[in-house]
């Protein structure tokens, strides 16, 4: 496991480098009022594609790894359901706007028409990505998910030459959002010869729902964990606030990419093996690493932001490195939710993680509308910190109760740990020096 991580999290990194790089440029062009307005865009597209997923994603990775169905027959499930699920993000979206106007002041509604087309193809590339994690095709999946961040990057760099604006950043997000559909589908009827033909069975879908549906609620909410500050901050301070708190989030949440990496690794596996003592010990040592190292991560980042945040983004982002700040003590711990989580869906047990996250969405939103009037992106962040802090709290004592162990065997790093960590760092020092 420790080796598909690390390719996982090479892969991580690389698209790190990509997205810094756009968030870099699109600031300096965009300003932070216009930063704001693309990362408004952009948020809901991914929010309109995870609401409309249903928990199929999850799902297909779920049952793909118990192999209860074909490949084909999950195959065709994911296209059928991702685009006719992503073309019913339309009039939710209406609706949306219609009712609540003030979470998208100042977002053009042409533009958020075209982010809308993007759902369904971003929706239907999520769902095949995770027939491939399911079948444990990891060095395709990094694969294809670094080959489209390097598209989707040059795509907006391309736009943003020709014409530096909102519309040109969008057309771009349209754009590679296309591009991946096209080269995650091609894949998969290029490895999967059972893809290639139509499969169907009445089975799939109660199957799929029936296990999606548990999570999807805690994915949702928890994805409003991570981005609800932006619409709040929007409609009490405006699209400027909102691009300084993207550049604090985009910083702060590159500390995940270890964890998450861990954490897309371990999925199958422990829907594979289940609640086996093996199973069990591999979750509670990835959660010890990864919390380690987050920490470890953060307490760098602390040091070098207020240098290089102005550096970087340029002095009118200057205003986002207290609210990076307030978010770390909340990202580090949130680093432990990323790789328990996962393995309590991996072992049926989605619910649990919907527990947590409506507890993390309770304090945010509690804390987001009492902190953001007085104190704007300073508050947002806060009330985004003191969420992942309560979330994961929860899902420490759900992980805990469930696996048998007490809280000191997630949290401190044993020496067993840390001669895992100096076998591998030596491995690959041999290998390439």
């Amino acid at each position: 496991m420790l080796r598909d991580s690390l390719v996982t999290f090479a892969t991580r990194v690389a698209l790190f480098g990509t997205s810094t790089l756009t968030a870099v440029l699109t600031a300096r062009l965009l300003g932070p009022e216009g930063r704001g307005v693309y990362a408004l865009l952009t948020q809901t597209a991914l929010l309109l594609a995870l609401v409309a997923n249903l928990g199929l994603s999850p799902a297909t990775v779920y049952l793909a790894g118990q192999r209860r169905f074909s490949v084909g027959v999950l195959a065709w499930n994911a296209l059928g359901a991702g685009l006719l699920l992503g073309l019913a993000t339309a009039p939710l979206t209406w609706v949306l706007y219609t009712l609540a106007p003030q979470l998208f002041r100042g977002v053009p509604l042409a533009l958020l028409a075209l982010v809308v087309l993007s759902v369904p193809l971003a929706l239907t590339t999520q769902m095949l990505s995770s027939l491939l994690l399911g079948r444990q095709r990891l060095l395709a999946y990094n694969a294809l998910a670094g080959v489209q961040g390097l598209f989707g990057a040059a795509a907006l760099v391309g736009a943003l030459v020709v014409e530096p604006s909102v519309r040109a950043a969008t057309l771009a997000l349209v754009a590679s959002a296309a591009f991946a559909l096209l080269s995650t589908a091609g894949y998969v009827a290029w490895a999967e010869a059972a893809a290639r033909r139509p499969a169907w069975t009445a089975r799939v879908l109660p199957a799929a729902l029936g296990y999606g549906l548990r999570g999807q609620v805690a994915n949702v909410v928890q994805y409003l964990n991570y981005r609800m500050g932006f619409f709040l901050l929007n409609a009490f301070a405006g699209s400027a606030a909102v691009g300084l708190l993207s550049i604090a989030v985009v910083l702060a949440e590159a500390l995940w990419y270890a964890t998450n990496a861990v954490a897309t690794v371990l999925f199958p596996r422990v829907a594979a093996r289940g609640q086996e003592p093996e199973a069990v010990a591999l979750a509670a040592q990835a959660a010890r690493l990864g919390f380690a190292l987050t920490a470890l991560l953060a307490l760098g980042l602390a040091v070098v932001a207020p240098l290089a945040v102005p550096l970087l983004f340029g002095a009118a982002f200057a205003g986002a490195v207290v609210p990076l700040l307030l978010l770390l003590p909340g990202t580090v711990a949130f680093a432990l939710t990323n790789v328990l989580a996962s393995a309590l869906a991996g072992w049926g047990r989605p619910g649990l993680n919907a527990w947590a996250s409506t507890l993390c969405f309770a304090v945010t939103a509690g804390l987001a509308l009492l902190a953001i009037p007085p104190w704007g992106t300073a508050g947002a962040a806060l009330a985004m910190s003191a969420g992942y802090l309560a979330g994961t709290a929860a899902t420490l004592a759900f992980f805990a109760a469930q696996a048998g162990l007490p809280l000191r065997a997630l949290l401190v790093p044993t020496s067993a740990d840390m001669m895992l960590v100096w076998t591998a760092l030596r491995g690959a020092l041999r290998r390439h020096w």
